[in-house]
């Protein structure tokens, strides 16, 4: 049985259509994956429940952090010298600090 050119066309065009349906949906759901992937990857934005937790956390030690310096300079010796901070430390926590352990700033020599 031979096929007329016509017939011969619409087989072609038939497998045509059907390589590309086969092609655009692997391509597809490529692409869907590709997302899924980089969605699981890409962390998502903090919800406001989890930021006020973060921050009642931080709080608290903060808090704790207050109440440890405050002890530690109740109990330290009037005659020994005063502890030695990080000068960056100090100035983040400067007002937890007892007067007495606060250093003036260094003079610069001209």
């Amino acid at each position: 049985m031979m096929l007329e050119g016509s017939a011969i066309a619409t087989i072609v065009a038939a497998l045509i259509a059907l390589g590309a349906a086969i092609y655009a949906g692997r391509a597809a759901r490529r692409n869907r994956r590709e997302q899924e992937d980089y969605a699981s990857r890409t962390p998502s934005p903090p919800t406001t429940q989890e930021v006020w937790t973060r921050l009642d956390t931080v709080e608290r030690k903060m808090q704790a952090l207050v109440r440890i310096v405050h002890d530690t300079a109740e109990q330290w010796p009037e005659t020994a010298p005063p502890p030695t901070f990080s000068p960056t430390d100090l100035a983040i926590l400067e007002d937890t600090m007892p007067a007495a352990w606060r250093r003036p700033p260094r003079r610069s020599r001209a």
